[in-house]
């Protein structure tokens, strides 16, 4: 394995939790039909949205929206959850907007209009309340998606890893949609595996 700094150490087992396509990336001398396996893995990115919010907002807690012209598929409003999420007489508010840097490409100008146009039809602002605070985040790897080349191209890539000792962990690295717990789950039968213990 070598380092960004140039270090390299040898290894016996690898085990990466990092999204299967860099995994991929990082390999130099991975196979053409493995490059191209990894190619077919499909995800959505995620834009999180963090809005400080001059005032009181309605008392709840986290909507899902099955409303694609709101724009955000979630929201949550952590100051409900706690008063110390926000100083007193401000509200809290986190968005979550899909998009891919390709097939659905959003720009954070974009995605910050949709946040706020949303909150106005849901109600969460008034018309003129002042937004205080905001951020943006974007996570590359939000979702995994699944086609019919998926299943074939997850194995192909895992049976590739592991002939050289690399054992992939959790939602991202097996590319498998999971809850936390069950990723953690997998990185703990990883090393039952490696250490051969049953």
């Amino acid at each position: 394995v070598v380092f960004a700094n140039g270090e390299s150490v040898r290894y016996t087992n690898l085990v990466p939790a990092l999204p299967l396509p860099e995994t991929i990336a990082a390999i130099r001398d991975a196979p053409p039909e493995v490059r191209r396996a990894a190619g077919n893995l499909l995800f959505t990115s995620i834009y999180v949205l963090n809005a400080g919010i001059d005032g009181p907002i309605p008392p709840w807690s986290l909507l899902r929206i099955p409303d694609a012209e709101l724009g955000f598929y979630r929201v949550s409003f952590p100051s409900q959850y706690s008063a110390n999420c926000a100083p007193h007489g401000q509200s809290a508010v986190v968005g979550e907007i899909s998009h891919h840097p390709t097939r659905y490409p959003l720009s954070y100008a974009e995605a910050r209009e949709q946040f706020r146009a949303g909150l106005e039809r849901l109600g969460v602002l008034r018309r003129g309340q002042r937004t205080v605070f905001d951020s943006i985040r974007n996570i590359r790897y939000g979702h995994v998606l699944y086609n019919h080349r998926t299943q074939a191209s997850i194995q192909l890539i895992l049976e590739y890893l592991r002939r050289h000792s690399i054992f992939p962990c959790g939602k991202y690295g097996l590319w498998k949609d999971m809850l936390i717990p069950q990723s953690i789950l997998t990185g703990m039968e990883v090393a039952r595996e490696i250490t051969g213990r049953s």
